[in-house]
């Protein structure tokens, strides 16, 4: 973004505040205190209601500074909330428990995108896989949207042509899959590597986000590698489909104890939803039950189990989260903005 553009949106949430305390004859101090309320609001409802999240507008600037607050604490038990002392330490060798550190979010697009409504771009996780070039399917009209991938008139690079976004996994063979990227939404890439060392798992309670070609949330009584099969290769199954793509979330104690297990730092929505569904697909004769229809895709990567599937009719990948410590330490960046 330029700097003129940047000047431009700071004036306008000062001509608003200007304009509506004019308008109430109120005080212009509580106009500004109130949209920051607003942002603060918009900001938890974005990147999570579990979030300290804080908002202050610069009354002569026009700045708005954004932060996430955590507490530094020996022993994490929600990473929404607080930070470990070893990673608190990295940005301040100063900090002790107890402390409270901020967080900086992007401040000026967020709440230009939530109060004023000037940007017309998406927001928010992305999941991609990266195919061989030289990768044709007469399903696929390649060719066409390598034409198209040409430089604009200013001689700026086009940066992407979508060539086609229905039934794209059953045409897609997996045998070329290596690498599977997650992108947090400010833009940190993790890298996920195929893996042949499928998770070894007995029934019990698992949850699943399934990606495509559906986006339902679901329970069951079925481990991963029994729900690929369930959804690709039952042949008595009324959902069978040409390919899947899901994850598997972690549950805590409500995989134990679903009636009463503790929710702990879980982010879901509508646990008592989860619970009813949980307790059904244990008590009951059936193995899956949908628990939101059409669940948002979007969820937060700290939740992640076992890791990631993409199967079809033929075989299964696996892309496996790497440990908790490798993230702290080796992908930290990546981590801090995925429990954002």
């Amino acid at each position: 973004m330029s700097i003129a553009g940047v000047s431009a949106n700071r004036l306008e949430l000062l001509q608003i505040a200007d304009a509506v305390a004019r308008e109430k004859s109120i005080d212009r101090k509580i106009v500004i205190q109130a949209m920051e309320n607003a942002i603060q609001k918009a900001a938890k409802s974005r990147y999570g209601a579990e979030n300290d999240i804080r908002c202050e507008i610069d009354p002569k600037t026009g700045e708005t500074r954004l932060t996430r607050v955590l507490a530094v604490v020996e022993n994490v038990e929600n990473e929404s909330t607080e930070i470990l002392l070893a990673d608190a330490q990295r940005r301040n060798p100063e900090a002790k428990v107890g402390d409270l550190i901020a967080e900086n979010l992007p401040p000026l697009e967020f709440g230009t995108y939530y109060s004023v409504g000037y940007s017309k771009k998406t927001r928010g996780q992305a999941m991609f896989l990266e195919l061989d070039p030289n990768f044709r399917h007469d399903f696929f009209p390649i060719e066409k949207g390598i034409a198209r991938c040409v430089p604009h008139e200013d001689g700026s690079p086009k940066k992407s042509v979508y060539i086609s976004t229905y039934r794209v996994l059953e045409h897609v063979p997996l045998t070329g899959l290596d690498t599977l990227y997650l992108v947090t939404r400010f833009g940190e890439t993790l890298p996920l590597a195929r893996s042949d060392n499928f998770p070894t798992k007995e029934a019990g309670l698992y949850m699943y986000q399934e990606i495509a070609p559906k986006n339902p949330l679901v329970v069951s009584t079925l481990p991963p590698l029994e729900m690929y099969r369930f959804l690709t290769q039952d042949p008595e199954s009324l959902i069978h489909m040409p390919a899947t793509c899901f994850v598997e979330l972690r549950l805590g104690e409500l995989a134990a104890d679903p009636e009463f297990g503790e929710v702990k730092d879980l982010p879901y929505e509508n646990i008592y939803q989860l619970r009813e569904s949980l307790v059904a697909v244990k008590t009951k004769n059936v193995h899956t039950k949908m628990v939101d229809r059409v669940h948002t895709v979007e969820y937060p990567y700290r939740m992640i189990d076992s890791g990631i599937y993409i199967g079809n009719t033929d075989e299964l990948a696996f892309f496996p989260l790497p440990p908790r410590d490798e993230l702290r330490n080796k992908y930290y960046r990546w981590w801090r903005t995925a429990n954002s």
